[in-house]
């Protein structure tokens, strides 16, 4: 009869342990975008958490410059896409990229463009710039936005940057660039093509591709940060983060990135 008891009263916790599922952990991530990404990356978020449930990607935006100086300052970042090469593979040379997710990579190249809002078509060149119109004209910090540093190359190939240097709005990224444009602060600017593809106020502003023989390819590359034990799940957040940049540069986020009108990795996974 004892022994009757003790085998019910086992049979019974191992029910009572069964029924009670423990939910599995949420791992979130954290990744640092250049701001010439803002229209497009939600997408790509959006698709990558999709497949993946109880996973979230948590976003921010900014010139890769600042983002770079907050992630060596120590912001909880597990990935950064840069808008050029330079900042991410300078921070892999410093130590601060997973090794396992091949330092940085390319994942896509950007297209500059200039926009007008004063009616001229903008495709025979920058030399309407000098026109007196234009007594204001938005680009990104050149030292800290690669879009900004882009648009100074094709101005001083296109022989304009000196008698167009005190017309200049510096915005402090690319984003408040393409506001000044967007809401009339600027004359004209120069702003990414993805920027004017999926945003309507540009409908009625002239813009153009500049001639790519001004400036050197904006090739965008991001990387994996190298995980320092910090905060929850941190060999969880690695994985992630492995897996989103995978994704990113995979056929699916290459599709997202190609119908926003950037140029898709050749290289990508």
């Amino acid at each position: 009869m004892f022994a009757a008891v003790s085998f019910a009263a086992v049979s019974f916790a191992a029910v009572s342990f069964a029924a009670v599922p423990v939910p599995a952990q949420e791992t979130k991530i954290r990744v640092a975008a250049a701001a010439n990404l803002t229209g497009v990356l939600p997408k790509i978020v959006d698709a990558f958490v999709r497949a993946r449930p109880r996973t979230g990607v948590e976003t921010s935006f900014g010139s890769s410059g600042a983002l770079a100086a907050q992630i060596r300052s120590g912001a909880p970042f597990d990935a950064f896409l840069s808008a050029d090469v330079e900042q991410a593979a300078r921070l892999a040379s410093e130590g601060y990229a997973d090794i396992a997710s091949g330092g940085a990579v390319v994942y896509a190249t950007g297209v500059l463009c200039v926009a007008s809002r004063h009616g001229v078509d903008p495709s025979g060149g920058l030399g309407f710039l000098l026109g007196p119109a234009y007594r204001s004209i938005a680009i990104a910090e050149p030292k800290l936005a690669p879009y900004g540093a882009a648009a100074m190359d094709a101005l001083e190939k296109a022989g304009l940057a000196p008698w167009l240097s005190g017309r200049f709005a510096y915005g402090s990224n690319l984003s408040q660039a393409v506001q000044f444009v967007r809401t009339g602060a600027a004359d004209a600017g120069f702003i990414n093509l993805s920027a004017v593809l999926g945003d309507p106020a540009f409908s009625g502003i002239s813009w153009a591709k500049v001639d790519p023989s001004l400036y050197a390819p904006i090739e965008q590359a991001g990387l994996v940060l190298k995980s320092d034990g910090r905060g929850a799940n941190p060999e969880a957040r690695l994985e992630t983060a492995r897996s989103f940049m995978a994704f990113l540069r995979g056929p699916e986020g290459q599709a997202v990135l190609g119908a926003a009108g950037y140029a898709l990795n050749p290289g990508g996974t």
